[in-house]
């Protein structure tokens, strides 16, 4: 059963475009194979997990996504995400009114080319540690 819905081009790249209602968890692979080709995910794209129920999302351990995309999970119910070190490029208000979010895992190396966060605020009672 698939759970996630990919856009796919002709670069042998694909990006996600949603997924199947009512999910508390998603797991984002590296690949994808349809039709007998493999596509790499490179992508999240805009607005696709906004107003979302998931909670956790989480990416395959060879993650090549390098783009989390304006919008993606504005006013979702996320909680934590682990951000692999392939991303380079997260957009703006990628996570805005994410009233639940409390992790935002950044895998080293990190390194952002396009980062459009401005400001990390950190509630007294959070945990900030590297």
């Amino acid at each position: 059963m698939i759970a996630l819905f990919f856009n796919k081009w002709r670069r042998k790249t694909a990006g996600v475009v949603g997924c199947k209602p009512n999910l508390d968890k998603i797991i984002i692979p590296s690949s994808i194979m349809q039709e007998s080709k493999e596509y790499d995910v490179t992508c999240i794209l805009e607005n696709e997990f906004k107003e979302s129920t998931i909670k956790i999302v989480q990416f395959g351990s060879d993650s090549k996504l390098h783009t989390i995309d304006k919008n993606a999970f504005s006013y979702s119910l996320i909680e934590i995400i682990t951000v692999p070190s392939s991303v380079t490029i997260i957009d703006e208000y990628a996570f805005s009114w994410c009233e639940q979010l409390e992790v935002i895992e950044l895998r080293i190396p990190f390194t952002p080319q396009n980062w459009a966060i401005n400001i990390i605020i950190i509630p007294h009672n959070y945990l900030f540690s590297t």
